[in-house]
């Protein structure tokens, strides 16, 4: 209860703290499946639809990726993206590093993320340093409540912090194979000419092919 509140009052307080701009709400829809090769690798994809409330169609992306345990707590990955936007088409690459630890029924991680989005109509592309962490607790045996933090900060064309995002959801695994997740995320933009506050409802759905260890699903992945 304690940390619901914290969390809901700095909610309240991060508007006032990176001024003014627009605030708009958001549906994020998902579905993926994701497969293992042998006890360490694990290949997956994703097709992701992003709506405006307010102004309709804002993107649709397709992401491939690829993991591999180096240890039972450290797991490197690869990801591209093929993005249609409102405004153009683009590419991301990615490569990131997850650690993690588990601690009974709770489960914490933090995942360091570096990308590079093209973005044509700028003619420049984008490279961020994405650091994220979560805590997850399992409750019973198919439910898992989580709550993530994440901050992105712009290496190029301008070296500046660019995001905050903190998101409170669950995933629920209806079956061997299939898993649910839904959440709600607030994201909060800095140094930008418009800066955004946006209020996001995601749910996304996946399926899973094999055996799936503890610690190889990362909630709130859909990013």
């Amino acid at each position: 209860m304690h940390l619901v509140v914290i969390v809901l009052v700095s909610l309240v307080g991060i508007p006032a703290a990176f001024g003014q701009g627009v605030t708009d709400h958001r549906i994020w829809l998902g579905a993926g499946v994701d497969a293992g090769l042998g006890p360490r690798v694990r290949l997956g994809a994703q097709q992701q639809l992003r709506l405006g409330v307010d102004a309709g169609f804002d993107e649709t992306h397709t992401q491939l990726e690829a993991s591999f345990r180096l240890a039972d707590p450290i797991r490197i990955g690869v990801l591209y993206r093929f993005a249609v936007t409102d405004l153009e088409n683009r590419h991301r690459f990615g490569v990131d590093g997850r650690l993690q630890g588990r601690f009974g029924d709770v489960t914490a991680s933090y995942r360091l993320r570096l990308q590079e989005t093209t973005r044509p109509s700028r003619n420049s592309d984008q490279f961020l340093v994405r650091n994220r962490g979560t805590i997850a607790v399992q409750v019973g045996h198919h439910v898992e409540p989580f709550i993530s933090f994440e901050l992105h900060h712009q290496l190029s064309p301008k070296a500046e912090y660019r995001e905050f995002r903190v998101e409170i959801g669950a995933a629920w695994r209806m079956s061997k194979k299939i898993e649910l997740e839904g959440s709600y995320m607030f994201q909060t933009e800095s140094n930008v000419d418009v800066p955004e506050t946006n209020h996001i409802l995601a749910a996304g759905l996946t399926y899973h092919f094999g055996n799936l260890r503890k610690g190889d699903s990362d909630p709130g992945s859909h990013d």
